[in-house]
């Protein structure tokens, strides 16, 4: 589902029913939080990336592409408010961890795209570290997604474990992601009932 408000929720709805009257054997997914959770990278295209850690400085230093870079429609710069996309710890940087690109934009004196691009322009040998929480849907639009019968819940959380090869690693929502459903679906919203076991 699209993460640009209500209204694209709808239209999607529309666009999904207008495919399966028509004959089409379609389906979709919705995402099981409010958020997703991506690299702040995600708003580089390609290819400012293909020189490296430098090549992309000397982009990011130069003001023709930037311009460029800013046009790039990318999955964060889609949701179109700032105050939706927030960071989240990046070691070292307590000047913007936990805050939104919106707040870091009030403090600098900046617009927020350009401090994304600066932050990355700070992480270009570490582009991975720089995370960001994407606070892109509505409960109305989760419920309206969800009570349609083509819909099917979707996670992108990454294989955690508390222990072993995986225990240093860290993803938010990853434990989270299937209670915040079964909460939702099931009990505060009642979409879904338990099936009953057969006496037969």
């Amino acid at each position: 589902m699209p993460r640009s408000g209500d209204e694209e929720c709808r239209r999607c709805l529309e666009l999904v029913e207008a495919a399966s009257d028509a004959g089409q054997a379609i389906a979709f997914d919705m995402h099981t939080r409010l958020y997703g959770t991506t690299m702040l990278s995600t708003l580089l295209p390609p290819w400012s990336l293909q020189a490296g850690p430098a090549g992309l400085r000397q982009h990011l230093a130069d003001p023709a592409a930037r311009a460029r870079i800013k046009d790039f429609n990318s999955l964060i710069a889609s949701l179109r408010n700032w105050e939706q996309v927030q960071l989240l710890d990046i070691p070292g940087r307590s000047d913007v961890s936990r805050l939104t690109l919106a707040e870091i934009g009030r403090r600098r004196g900046r617009h927020p795209h350009d401090c994304a691009l600066d932050i990355l322009a700070d992480e270009a040998d570490s582009l991975h570290r720089p995370m960001v929480i994407l606070h892109a849907y509505s409960e109305y639009s989760q419920r309206l997604a969800f009570a349609h019968p083509l819909c099917t819940p979707a996670s992108d959380a990454t294989t955690l474990a508390p222990d072993g090869p995986l225990g240093g690693s860290v993803f938010h929502g990853a434990y989270s992601w299937a209670a915040w459903f079964w909460r939702r679906l099931v009990r505060d919203w009642k979409l879904l009932r338990r099936r009953r076991p057969s006496t037969g």
